[in-house]
C-alpha cells in the first residue's frame, strides 16, 4: 500500500487500494442476491492481500531465483 512515487518519494499506493475495491465492486455483479456492502469489502481486501503476496514474491523470491539478472540487463546498452 505504500510505493516510491514519480519524484523518488515514499506515499500511499491510491491507485492499487481503489483498483482492488474497484475490482471488489465489480465481482459483486455476479452476486447479486448478496450483501452489497460484505462481498465488496471482502473481494477488495483479497485483492489487496494477493497484491502484497506478489509484491513479496517479486521483491524476495524471484531474485533469488535469478542471481544473475540485474547484472546482466546492466552490462547491455
Amino acid at each position: 500500500m505504500i510505493c516510491k512515487g514519480d519524484n523518488k518519494k515514499w506515499q500511499f499506493n491510491y491507485s492499487e487500494v481503489i483498483g482492488a475495491f474497484a475490482t471488489g465492486a465489480i465481482s459483486y455483479t455476479y452476486y447479486p442476491e448478496a450483501d452489497r456492502h460484505s462481498v465488496v469489502w471482502q473481494n477488495g481486501l483479497i485483492k489487496l492481500g494477493e497484491s502484497a503476496v506478489a509484491g513479496v514474491f517479486q521483491e524476495f523470491v524471484i531474485r533469488k531465483l535469478t542471481p544473475h539478472l540485474q547484472t546482466h540487463a546492466k552490462a547491455q546498452p
